[in-house]
């Protein structure tokens, strides 16, 4: 896992998973992506996996 001031990333083979901080829009992510060069194939909004919800409510 990296993380930055405007999210966490979790990098797989050809993936990578970005968990925005609070209050950070995905339009910011997208633009500090393009801004550091990074070639996007798709850029997709999804909620967050059951594994996810789970480790978050036992925070």
């Amino acid at each position: 896992v990296e993380k930055n001031e405007l999210y966490s990333v979790i990098i797989t083979n050809k993936t990578a998973e970005i968990i925005p901080n609070k209050d950070i829009t995905e339009e910011k992510i997208l633009e500090n992506l393009l801004k550091q060069g990074v070639k996007l194939v798709s850029f997709r909004l999804d909620y967050p996996s059951l594994n996810q919800v789970f480790v978050d409510i036992m925070k």
